[in-house]
């Protein structure tokens, strides 16, 4: 059995947290949470006197908006030294009053008999060895009728940024460097982020953490997500906001309660619209999407094979597997599509350098879902 803790033993080995977000306007900064949080369904102002535990609070630049919403009780978990100490220092900076206690604690190691109004987990848990079990351990301290939030990291949503992956191994594979690899990706991929609209993450950030850092474990969708917690938990909300329930609440009880249900079946339908963040389509068979799911996570298995040195994931295999993306994908904005296909050209050509409408498709990333545990 693999003894690896993701993110903690890479951020560790570079001394390291590529968290870090410009928060210069910090009320842009609120607002921009604000939003998240809304989206979710968790008004803000309902967390005043609450109890908060957050795993994984990376450089603490999320931190500072949670202990403003005043809450009564806020605990932060983390293994990773830099993240400790930027989160300590962002604390220390902006609310030095707040009460909160800062743990060092591998997250799947942490043990409390306190349960929690809200948890809260970013960018940790897809690419765990097990994230739905990892999931289930941080929704475990939630109480009764408590907010658990997560990000997910779906297929379609990632498939950019797999792609952009592969690009790096095929630039990269002769240096040796982590610095060097670095400064050359920064560079290269400098338009695609330069190109994303309310990007506030450092280029050299995104860069060691999408790209260089090799992942541990599998993706994790929304709908996986709602599996592992369906037996104490309903979804609530999500962001970017896609569910459907038209349901009259009177008919919303016992058996017939759902949420769960519900909200699988509005990502079934929803989910190619997680492909490209530019454009938004109809709803559409399930059907479809779920094939699609499927092929883009197999996409992701073949780079994650070939970064781990434990099988190859030739060119060729690439593009057959993008032609069966392009035919799920049939009806979507001809710009997504104008842009899978530049990038199969510049791969079986091996000329990335001619990369131009492939450097403006990014999905949605990091999907966020918020559940609420039974009482």
């Amino acid at each position: 059995m693999s003894t690896e803790r993701p993110f903690v033993d890479f951020y560790s080995a570079h001394g390291l947290t590529p968290t870090r977000q410009d928060i210069s306007d910090l009320k842009r900064h609120f607002q921009r949470r604000e939003a998240l949080h809304r989206q979710l369904g968790i008004p803000t102002g309902l967390l005043k006197n609450a109890s908060i535990a957050e795993f994984g609070p990376g450089s603490g630049h999320n931190a500072i908006f949670w202990a403003s919403c005043n809450p009564a009780r806020y605990i932060l978990v983390d293994a990773t030294p830099a993240s400790l100490d930027g989160t300590k220092a962002q604390l220390a900076k902006y609310y030095p009053d707040a009460n909160y206690e800062i743990v060092d604690s591998d997250i799947l190691h942490f043990e409390s008999e306190e349960r929690f109004d809200l948890v809260v987990c970013e960018g940790v848990i897809p690419t765990q060895v097990n994230p739905a079990a990892f999931l289930q351990h941080i929704a475990s301290f939630a109480a009764p009728g408590g907010v658990v939030i997560m990000t997910c990291m779906d297929p379609i949503s990632i498939l950019s940024e797999i792609l952009r992956r592969y690009t790096a191994t095929q630039l990269t594979r002769e240096i040796e460097s982590f610095d060097q690899k670095l400064k050359l990706l920064v560079e290269f991929f400098g338009p695609d982020l330069n190109s994303l609209e309310g990007m506030s993450r450092r280029h050299e950030d995104w860069v060691i953490d999408q790209i260089l850092h090799i992942w541990t474990g599998p993706l994790f969708s929304m709908s996986e997500a709602i599996a592992a917690l369906k037996s104490e938990f309903e979804v609530h909300g999500s962001s970017p906001r896609f569910f459907d329930d038209w349901r009259w609440y009177k008919d919303i009880h016992g058996a017939g309660f759902a949420f769960n249900e519900s909200g699988e079946e509005s990502y079934f339908a929803n989910a190619h619209n997680f492909i490209d963040y530019r454009y938004t389509s109809p709803s559409r068979d399930a059907v479809k999407n779920k094939a699609l799911v499927t092929i883009c996570n197999a996409i992701y298995r073949k780079q994650f094979a070939s970064e781990r040195a434990e099988a190859a994931y030739p060119v060729t295999q690439l593009i057959e597997d993008l032609e069966l993306v392009l035919v799920l994908l049939e009806g979507a904005h001809p710009k997504t599509l104008d842009a899978i296909r530049e990038f199969m050209v510049c791969a079986e050509n091996g000329k990335f350098d001619q990369l131009a409408e492939f450097r403006k498709l990014w999905g949605r990333g990091q999907p966020y879902l918020s559940f609420i545990r039974n009482a």
